[in-house]
């Protein structure tokens, strides 16, 4: 070693020996943070670009998938029809029954009132009907039609009325207008107003039915089975009857 740098080796030992206890006293948090790899003078290799998105970009989409996901749901009658296409002519049995069970129960309610209390009621969810259905508009030219054909009636019965004399012409029970009348009133309350409970009351049993009369073997396999049998038995009794008749005689 040059005795020039012994001197300034001599200076720098104090400041050498301090050193440690000055970091043991400065806190981590104080201290400078310095890359490793500067420290070793190496360059660091430059972060790729990453693209961030934003959130407005983001949220839309999200939005868009969970309202196209959300399932649409379907009318009584759509039901019904998948449930005829599973179940068969055991669902259109089962619609054709509680059919003729609410016009039955409808025909009642109408002749039980009679059919002039019951119309205003009616007409009012006439009305409404067809306004959901056909728009204000087409429920205006329907009521209109209806005016028309009730007044055209209303003229044949006077016509009819004044070339009997004025008198009302006798008719039978099943031809009386009146009659008619509330069956045409029963039978349009039962097509419009009763058509959603009835197909939802259809979807609703047909399945429930349907497994309980398979449970007891009277439909399905085992029911056609059980029928054959019963039937070949019944040919069988009356074959051996004939035989018997026979050789009697």
């Amino acid at each position: 070693m040059s005795s020039a740098a012994a001197p300034a080796l001599r200076a720098l030992r104090p400041a050498l020996r301090a050193a440690p206890r000055a970091l043991a006293r400065r806190p981590l948090s104080t201290l400078p943070a310095r890359p490793v790899a500067s420290a070793l003078g190496l360059r660091a290799a430059p972060r790729a670009a990453v693209p961030r998105l934003s959130s407005r970009l983001v949220a839309p989409s999200i939005r868009l998938n969970s309202t196209a996901a959300a399932p649409k749901p379907k009318s009584a009658y759509e039901r019904f029809k998948e449930l005829s296409k599973t179940y068969g002519v055991y669902a259109v049995l089962m619609y054709l029954a509680i059919g003729a069970v609410d016009f039955s129960l409808s025909f009642l309610l109408v002749h039980s009132m009679g059919a002039s209390t019951i119309e205003p009621y009616f007409n009012k969810a006439l009305r409404w009907y067809r306004v959901i259905r056909h728009g204000s508009d087409g429920a205006d030219e329907l009521e209109q039609q209806d005016i028309e054909k009730k007044a055209k009636q209303a003229a044949e019965e006077a016509a009819e009325i004044a070339a009997n004399g004025g008198v009302p012409k006798p008719t039978a029970w099943y031809l009386d207008r009146a009659l008619w009348a509330e069956a045409v009133l029963a039978y349009t309350i039962h097509k419009t107003v009763l058509l959603p409970f009835r197909a939802g009351l259809c979807v609703a049993w047909t399945p429930r039915v349907v497994e309980f009369l398979r449970a007891r073997g009277w439909i399905g396999a085992s029911g056609t089975k059980r029928a054959a049998q019963r039937g070949a038995e019944k040919i069988r009794e009356a074959s051996a009857r004939v035989i018997d008749a026979a050789k009697r005689n």
